[in-house]
């Protein structure tokens, strides 16, 4: 049966997961949700279809829950989900699973795996070592999650009264107004390109950000000159790509 593996990623983590679940299923193809903007009609030939993105503020990231409110299920015969974090999942499956619901069709199995935390706004960047050994540690379980999903099991998140759980609000989004450019911005509109909400355009040769954020810092991480910072407490921290994927380069945006 034919696999569509959609995914969500900002700076990489949840595009290494979803490519390590492809590489480990039969006949799986990768579709981002941000290029789909909505649109499920590609997927309508297969039979299963997997969710892949990373945890935001303990929950999903808006751009998930829109996808998989609007999703058409018709003809599915196994939905799964695999959440990628850094420090704690929450609840997002379980929020997910609910999301899903709403649509009449049934999550039929959650798993989680934990990545290196690029959330650098509050964190560190992870060295080189720890980012190796997470990644290592992330394709062990993909491979385990692909035998699940192979076997079709069956794997339902439940929610937790101790879970944190927290969506993310419209206030959250605009948390874009503490982004600020430094005199190194350049103007090169990178940024414009990078972001999969489309929530920035150029000004002046300068970037406006317009309070639709989904805060995944592709921006602030794949700026060429690191220019974006949020504040001033992100100057002097490095900044995070997963070093195993091949995210698509300026030419290719």
């Amino acid at each position: 049966m034919k696999t569509a593996i959609c995914y969500f990623t900002g700076t990489g983590n949840s595009l290494f997961v979803a490519e390590r679940l492809a590489e480990n299923l039969k006949d799986a193809t990768l579709f981002n949700i941000a290029e789909l903007r909505g649109d499920s009609s590609p997927l309508k030939e297969y039979g299963v279809i997997g969710l892949v993105f990373p945890v935001y503020f303990y929950g999903l990231p808006n751009i998930v829950r829109r996808f998989a409110a609007s999703f058409s299920f018709d003809g599915i015969k196994y939905v799964f989900a695999v959440a990628t974090y850094g420090a704690m999942a929450g609840d997002a499956l379980s929020s997910l699973k609910d999301e899903i619901a709403k649509t009449g069709m049934t999550l039929s199995y959650a798993a989680k795996v934990t990545m290196p935390d690029n959330y650098t706004i509050s964190f560190p960047v992870p060295s080189e070592k720890m980012i190796e050994l997470k990644n290592a540690s992330a394709r062990l379980k993909c491979e385990k999650i692909a035998r699940d999903i192979q076997g079709f099991k069956r794997k339902i998140p439940v929610f937790s009264p101790f879970a944190i759980t927290r969506h993310f609000s419209g206030a959250d989004r605009e948390k874009d107004r503490k982004f600020i450019m430094t005199a190194a911005c350049n103007g090169c509109g990178d940024c414009v390109k990078l972001c999969p909400v489309g929530n920035i355009s150029m000004k002046n040769e300068r970037p406006q950000f317009h309070h639709n954020c989904e805060l995944c810092l592709s921006c602030f991480h794949r700026c060429p000159k690191k220019a974006i910072n949020y504040g001033t407490k992100t100057i002097r921290k490095g900044r995070y790509v997963n070093p195993e994927v091949r995210l698509k380069t300026d030419d290719e945006i």
